[in-house]
């Protein structure tokens, strides 16, 4: 994990938008290993979710490809939002990155796992 952060910043920044093979091409062995794991968890995570989340869909009135059409919009066309605050907005400024309150050390709200 330490390799990982250190590293990150020497990632080049692309002047459009990366595809994610351009990224994938840029990262340490430990980073992709890392990105690796969160893949890997996740993919069992969503299998072990589908049957529940299929059945929730239909007894809302929608279908499978709904649902399909859906998780497909969020994995790759849903944009994402970064808050900021008075504290945090020059943070951008000092690190192009954004970090989780896990590797700044700061938080606006809680670092319990057990509550989040």
């Amino acid at each position: 994990r330490e390799e990982s952060l250190k590293s990150a910043p020497s990632v080049k920044k692309c002047s459009e938008l990366c595809s994610k093979e351009q990224v994938w091409e840029q990262l340490t062995p430990c980073e992709r290993a890392a990105m690796g794991h969160v893949d890997s968890v996740a993919q069992a995570n969503q299998v072990a979710a589908l049957p529940a989340l299929g059945a929730r869909v239909k007894t809302v009135g929608f279908e499978a490809n709904d649902l399909d059409a859906c998780l497909a919009y969020i994995r790759d066309d849903a944009p994402i939002l970064v808050h900021f605050n008075a504290r945090t907005l020059n943070h951008p400024c000092k690190d192009p990155w954004c970090r989780s309150q896990f590797e700044t050390g700061t938080s606006i709200g809680t670092f319990g796992h057990t509550i989040r």
